[in-house]
């Protein structure tokens, strides 16, 4: 499981839209499409309700954004004390 996935996935989940995920994360709707993809291959779940104007999480969606959120807010925990510390 990629952190750029997590992320792609999170930014679905708030927004609702694959196209402003797609212009949070600097890519293509069509590159958001294919993360979120993954990760439900990955796991083997549906992690969205797909409709035209709005996305929506399905229960499995829910767990795993709630995790997604802490897994990426440790990430950028440790990414800043790393570089902090490794500051003279």
């Amino acid at each position: 499981m990629k952190l750029r996935n997590l992320k792609a996935f999170c930014h679905v989940a708030e927004t609702g839209s694959l196209s402003e995920a797609a212009r949070r994360n600097g890519i293509t709707p069509a590159s958001a499409g294919s993360r979120l993809l993954t990760l439900e291959q990955q796991l083997g779940l549906m992690l969205l309700y797909r409709k035209r104007q709005q996305h929506k999480l399905t229960p499995a969606g829910q767990v795993l954004y709630d995790h997604a959120r802490e897994i990426l807010r440790l990430y950028e925990d440790v990414k800043a004390r790393l570089q902090k510390e490794s500051q003279p």
